[in-house]
């Protein structure tokens, strides 16, 4: 898999002919990054920390000092050795978890050394994005994309196989510790790939390589520290709180994610009316990643398998080449197919399916993975989806959260003000977040909701019978500013509608059209499906998140053209 993957590692036609990243450090540029930094920014064992370069961001004169202290090292490739020390701080991955292999370590780096490796990541990615140099399936560190677009490709695609009646199958994998177990050998050539100069690259890996750990405890910093000179081969890995992490990653996933596609892996559709071809091999986010297999052709759910795991074992190929490992526990995939009766089709169950998948494990360990039914959801990116598209499963969890922070505020003491602002900025933050992706009803929208507005409304000072009307209505109305949770997951849908339904180059808009097509082909109509009565039409259409939005639309008199 590593001479598979070397190919992809090719320098990009436009750096060969001379395109790289400039070396120079403008200085309005660096004092500007540092006034928008936290003072409260956690940093390595040196007494300067981030505070006292924001004081200097005030002054010219000393911020255009620190700009050419941090642009040696920025353009020859030296690591200072103040660097060179760096703390290790366990944090819980889970609440009340405190084993020692549940806990993410994250690297302090000194403060100035991280803003050198953001600027970095951040003149990479610039790059990167502006020669279209990253999978068009890496979501992750790109703007404009975000984790529940992830979600949302991954509803679209589980719909469009309901539309078509296409079988495939769906693989959820997590890397382990990526950010920990990047080869800095194949991350330098990723980055130069992208036109990064060696010598930044230098700078950081030498940092890391030669860095002296310690670790942070309830009892403060440990006196003994560890270092990568310890071994033969010195300590790769990027560290968690690279500021330059989530990039590098980037650069580094998008070549595997390539070599999948060399291999002929992935979903494969055919818009129903342009012709218009679209092929993916999943959706990445940093590293969680989801792989696709939806063949072009015909075939029996046990060779969908049989693809499913070339094609599985291919990336975990590609990823060990880099450094990085499948974590087998927590990974799960599904099967989908479809059966026939009396022209009424049904999802087809696991015993009329069998298959199985495995893959390596970090020790080299063939594991077997968990096979899901179709109407069984499974936690991505925070949403909880099924491929069947029911909510049953999201419905339970955001209801479960509202009834525990309602139960929290009845018997807490917090002052009235303080329960509107936990209302406003947390607990309907967390309701809202998955609303782009899923497909709740109005009544389940309401009881998520009920537990939530019966305890924090009288506990803001509030009749918990206000009416709901005043409760959703706009502040310059009069209302209270509570969004209805219905009316944000439909304003969600229709602004990934407007955002990315045109776009040629985003995959949300290519499944979006293809799905458009199919619902053309549904219908038997042209035109403006969305703009059709919904009442008269929808009968004729296979439920989908496109559907649910059109249903929406014409709830509330609207029209997309």
């Amino acid at each position: 898999y590593a001479a598979k993957l070397i190919p992809h590692l090719q320098r990009l036609p436009e750096v060969a002919a001379g395109r790289r990243i400039s070396l120079t450090m403008d200085s309005e540029e660096y004092r500007k990054g540092w006034l928008k930094a936290r003072e409260a920014t956690a940093s390595g064992p040196s007494r300067l920390h981030f505070g006292h370069f924001i004081a200097n961001a005030h002054d010219e004169k000393i911020s255009l000092f620190d700009s050419i202290m941090a642009a040696i090292p920025h353009a020859t490739g030296m690591s200072p050795r103040r660097w060179q020390h760096g703390i290790d701080c366990e944090l819980e991955k889970k609440a009340g978890n405190t084993r020692v292999d549940s806990l993410r370590t994250i690297l302090l780096f000194e403060a100035d050394a991280n803003q050198n490796f953001k600027k970095v990541g951040r003149d990479m990615m610039y790059q990167a994005e502006d020669l279209d140099a990253l999978a068009q399936e890496q979501f992750g560190s790109r703007k404009t994309l975000s984790a529940v677009d992830q979600s949302l490709n991954k509803r679209l695609t589980f719909d469009l196989m309901r539309q078509l009646k296409r079988p495939g199958a769906l693989c959820s994998n997590d890397a382990k510790s990526c950010y920990d177990r990047v080869v800095h050998s194949i991350a330098s050539i990723c980055m130069q790939r992208v036109g990064v100069p060696q010598e930044p690259i230098v700078c950081m890996f030498t940092t890391i390589q030669n860095l002296e750990h310690c670790i942070r405890t309830a009892y403060g910093d440990s006196v003994v520290t560890f270092s990568g000179q310890l071994w033969a081969v010195p300590m790769h890995g990027l560290g968690q709180g690279n500021g330059a992490g989530p990039q590098i990653w980037g650069v580094v996933s998008t070549p595997v994610i390539a070599l999948l596609h060399d291999e002929g892996y992935g979903a494969f559709f055919k818009a129903s009316i342009s012709g218009t071809e679209l092929s993916f091999v999943g959706y990445a986010f940093v590293d969680d990643t989801d792989l696709v297999t939806i063949p072009a052709k015909q075939v029996t759910p046990q060779e969908v398998a049989q693809e499913m795991q070339a094609m599985l074992d291919t990336w975990e190929g590609g990823i060990r080449a880099t450094g990085g490992a499948i974590v087998p526990e927590k990974s799960h995939w599904y099967l989908v197919d479809f059966k026939w009766q009396n022209d009424v089709w049904r999802y087809a169950t696991i015993d009329e399916t069998p298959a199985e998948l495995d893959v390596r494990d970090f020790n080299g360990q063939r594991k077997k993975l968990e096979r899901l039914a179709v109407h069984e959801a499974q936690r991505t990116l925070g949403v909880r989806l099924a491929p069947d598209g029911n909510s049953a499963s999201e419905f339970e969890y955001l209801l479960g959260k509202a009834k525990e922070w309602g139960e929290r505020i009845r018997t807490g003491h917090l002052p009235r003000h303080l329960v509107w602002e936990s209302m406003q900025t947390t607990i309907l933050k967390t309701m809202q977040y998955p609303t782009p992706a899923t497909t709740l009803s109005k009544v389940q929208c309401d009881k998520i909701l009920s537990p939530l507005l019966q305890a924090g409304l009288p506990s803001a000072g509030v009749s918990r019978n206000f009416p709901r009307v005043l409760v959703y209505g706009p502040t310059k109305f009069q209302g209270l500013g509570v969004t209805s949770l219905y009316t944000t997951q439909g304003l969600e849908h229709i602004e990934r509608l407007l955002k990315f339904g045109t776009s040629k180059k985003h995959l949300t808009g290519k499944i979006l059209r293809h799905l458009l097509e199919a619902l053309k082909v549904e219908l038997g109509t042209n035109g403006s499906v969305l703009s059709l009565p919904f009442a008269t039409w929808s009968h004729l259409a296979t439920k989908s998140w496109l559907t649910h939005t059109w249903k929406f639309l014409a709830e509330h008199g609207m029209r997309i053209s």
